[in-house]
């Protein structure tokens, strides 16, 4: 009996932490696979290179949202300048400050339910406020909640509304969104929305130029480029989880002569990504379980077969 004591504990001593190693290796790769899926590109988008008003110069050309560990990047590309070392944008004499800015980046978390002027009206935007020379209606650059927004067109000599810029650009479409689109989203009556009104601040922004900007894999930023000029506004992932949300987001200049979008609606397969990944989980501890117990009741039979023949 001590031989068969001494033969089951050496049994249990080997095929059980063998098991826990398997079941720990297959839950490091599921993680590993599963963070290295959230870092990286999350969208780019392009803008039509013809639907400017007032020329090229304030044309946009693509808008990158990015991650990198704890960090989302928001990259536009456009032809205004980069918004660092006080510049203030192109110069205009019709403008209030006789020049124009750049606009405040809209974020609607709620899209596929909500378009960006009902979210407006309800106060239920996000909005980034990046450049500290346009008509923001907040003090302070950083990443606002509970936004409504506003628009500064017709101040800069831009378009009284939608309608009115529809019809200077009938080609027009806003990124991601066509022209219908964009007229559902923002209203043909309503003025174009490119700017925050008021709004809770919940963290800061940090203006990124394109020399200072990582290197992100997947990402080409030349390509992204092009003859544009490339900024970055970089946050805290947690102020706005970009890659596990649907949202859309939505940036012009000040005088609205251009304006892109972005839609991101993550679908289904994620959640049943997760329970397929589970069940396997189980699955493997179920079959090293099942092995283990097999294993231990095979030697306890021939253990038994042992002692009767003695």
């Amino acid at each position: 009996m001590r031989e068969k004591k001494r033969s089951v504990q050496r049994l249990r001593g080997s095929i059980t932490p063998a098991a826990k190693k398997a079941g720990l290796l297959f839950l490091f790769l599921l993680l590993f696979f599963a963070a290295d899926a959230k870092a990286g590109v999350v969208k780019v988008t392009f803008d039509p290179s013809d639907d400017a008003l007032a020329g090229s110069r304030y044309d946009i050309r693509g808008m990158a949202v990015l991650t990198e560990g704890n960090k989302t990047y928001i990259l536009i590309a456009s032809n205004m300048p980069d918004p660092l070392n006080g510049n203030p944008g192109h110069e205009s004499l019709n403008s209030p400050h006789k020049f124009i800015a750049r606009g405040d980046i809209l974020i609607n978390l709620n899209c596929a339910n909500e378009t960006l002027f009902d979210s407006s009206k309800n106060n239920h935007l996000y909005g980034i406020r990046f450049d500290p020379e346009n008509e923001s209606g907040v003090q302070g650059l950083g990443v606002y909640k509970d936004v409504m927004a506003k628009s500064v067109a017709l101040n800069n000599y831009g378009p009284k509304d939608l309608a009115q810029y529809l019809n200077l650009a009938p080609s027009a479409k806003e990124g991601d969104f066509s022209k219908k689109e964009m007229i559902t989203l923002r209203g043909l009556q309503n003025k174009p929305l490119n700017m925050i009104d008021k709004g809770m601040k919940i963290g800061d922004v940090k203006v990124l130029s394109a020399a200072q900007l990582p290197n992100f894999e997947g990402f080409n930023l030349d390509s992204f480029k092009g003859k544009h000029n490339v900024f970055g506004v970089e946050f805290n992932t947690s102020l706005l989880n970009l890659e596990s949300t649907s949202w859309c987001a939505h940036y012009a200049m000040e005088c609205f002569n251009d304006s892109i979008g972005q839609e991101h609606i993550i679908p289904e397969i994620p959640q049943n990504f997760a329970l397929v990944s589970l069940f396997m989980v189980l699955m493997t501890g179920t079959i090293l379980f099942l092995r283990q117990r097999l294993q231990y009741r095979g030697l306890d039979g021939n253990l038994n077969s042992e002692a009767m023949k003695a």
